[in-house]
């Protein structure tokens, strides 16, 4: 995970409340009050604005002793506010509706008030919350799934947060600076007397070396050094693609080779490691040419039975290369073979794999169209075959 400075920006009011709050000594909070309406709020899956109210009192006090108005503080920090309604009886004809957040979203408030220096610890919440998130096996979080996800490593670990007014920070100076009783530091800044910008920062941040763009010369992933996501992510789709880019013996190939009659040929009765070879390299051609979709239709198999692919094999027998053909119909009814793609790894390009099988797809296929879009690579070798008529569509 990165972490970036968010920035929130307040009205000046709101923000010397928020201050003049952080300033002050901390209370006792009311443990067993919040751990009760904690469960009610998961219970429900909702906490109404009195209850949200509440909830943060219990945590610190300091929040409710300025005229802060936390409704739109958590609107302003991206907190979304529903409108909700018990569920009506059969016979009723209208409903009571109130200004709720989703239970998620009540927990992310607190974590969000916690990084400006507030008590407001969330664990209680998180407790509950996280076990469902984990066992569920979701693979999609919401940004306060997420939060509530990755709390534990985060917490105290956060870029510095700046609460702002809007007004142009390069004309600013400090004014103060101290530190809270849970070690975050506060630094006001402001062009007057008054606060335009207050930075927290977190007790156990540490500023992270920067990251740098590269692109694997090998593989052709783009991906950032010094961030671990990206480093791992790198690496298994290095693993992937140098299958096909630097391709070694496969078993099944081998074992073909020796008792097969055509050991090259692939239709929609051929074994499943033979399509996955030919999906692999027809994604290849997809990525390396910037086309649109994998002419291939899957891992697995294809259901066209008039499709036939072909491996290209070396004399190592290793699968370099692949191509495939299909059986169309031109606007007259026309019926005829379409030579659909051919890609073969670059450390084996120009040692004749696609020349050496020209005469036998010519003599099974005919004059069969080459599709667009082509390649400058099969214009050229067209072009020393003497066949570019192979290009033009049949009428």
């Amino acid at each position: 995970m990165t972490y970036s400075i968010m920035e929130y920006t307040f009205d000046s009011d709101t923000l010397k409340n928020l201050l003049s709050a952080l300033r002050e000594q901390t209370q006792v909070p009311n443990f067993s009050a919040f751990e009760k309406l904690t469960r009610r709020i998961i219970v429900k899956g909702w906490a109404f604005n009195s209850d949200v109210e509440d909830l943060i009192y219990h945590h610190d006090s300091r929040l409710g002793a300025y005229q802060i108005d936390l409704k739109k503080i958590a609107a302003l920090m991206g907190i979304h506010w529903e409108t909700v309604c018990f569920r009506p009886k059969s016979n009723s004809k209208s409903v009571c509706e109130f200004d709720a957040i989703r239970c998620e979203d009540a927990a992310l408030f607190l974590i969000l008030l916690e990084r400006l220096g507030f008590q407001t610890n969330p664990d209680y919440f998180v407790d509950q919350l996280l076990p469902s998130l984990k066992f569920r096996k979701k693979e999609l979080l919401n940004n306060a799934e997420l939060e509530i996800f990755w709390y534990r490593t985060t917490k105290s670990k956060f870029a510095p947060l700046t609460l702002k007014n809007g007004r142009d920070w390069r004309k600013m100076k400090e004014l103060d600076s101290f530190k809270t009783l849970a070690g975050y530091t506060i630094t006001v800044r402001g062009i007057g007397s008054e606060p335009d910008e207050i930075e927290i920062r977190s007790p156990k941040y540490r500023r992270q070396a920067a990251t740098t763009r590269i692109i694997c010369k090998v593989c052709g992933v783009e991906w950032s050094k010094g961030d671990p996501d990206s480093s791992a992510a790198h690496r298994k789709e290095h693993k992937k693609r140098l299958h096909y880019l630097d391709p070694q013996p496969v078993k099944e190939m081998c074992i073909e080779l020796s008792e097969g009659t055509e050991p090259e040929l692939v239709t929609s009765l051929s074994p499943a490691w033979k399509h996955r070879e030919m999906y692999l390299r027809a994604v290849a051609f997809r990525r390396e040419f910037h086309y649109d979709f994998v002419q291939w239709q899957s891992a697995k198999g294809i259901s066209d039975p008039k499709a036939r692919g072909y491996l290209f094999v070396n004399d190592k027998k290793i699968i370099v290369g692949a191509c495939s053909f299909r059986y169309q119909e031109s606007k007259s009814n026309q019926k005829f073979w379409a030579l659909d793609w051919a890609w073969i790894c670059p450390t084996e390009r120009r040692n004749g794999h696609l020349s050496k099988r020209w005469p036998y797809f010519r003599k099974q296929y005919g004059d069969f169209l080459v599709t667009y879009p082509v390649s400058d690579q099969m214009k050229s070798f067209l072009e020393k075959k003497g066949e570019l008529h192979l290009m033009n569509v049949p009428d």
